[in-house]
């Protein structure tokens, strides 16, 4: 498997611990703002990389999620609202991956010989 590959499930996995971590406990204001800079980060990357890849629909997606998640012009919502997008933003993260993997696989298999 390809090691960008790999390094984007490490990302992809911390990113959805933090957001599940998020969504189900009552935590510092500190802890919040970390995850706004790792999902922010993490979501700028992977749109970079996609660009990079010409797959435009995912360079929005991620995209739009680092904007919704930027530190430095914070969107405000109520807690609840915020479980909501984490529990969301991390099903997307998991799906993403589980998609990322199963491309990347069946692009690097051998194709067996047609008859």
């Amino acid at each position: 498997m390809n090691r960008s590959v790999k390094n984007e499930g490490f990302l992809l996995g911390a990113c959805v611990v933090a957001l599940v971590v998020a969504a189900f406990t009552h935590l510092p204001y500190f802890f919040y703002v970390l995850l706004r800079v790792l999902i922010c980060a993490a979501s700028a990357y992977l749109s970079t990389k996609r660009y990079q890849e010409r797959r435009t629909p995912w360079v929005w997606i991620f995209g739009a999620i680092a904007l919704l998640f930027n530190p430095v012009f914070p969107v405000r919502m109520t807690r609840p609202d915020w479980q909501v997008i984490n529990v969301l933003t991390a099903s997307f993260f998991t799906a993403w991956s589980v998609y990322s993997t199963i491309q990347t696989v069946s692009i690097g298999s051998p194709r067996s010989p047609q008859k």
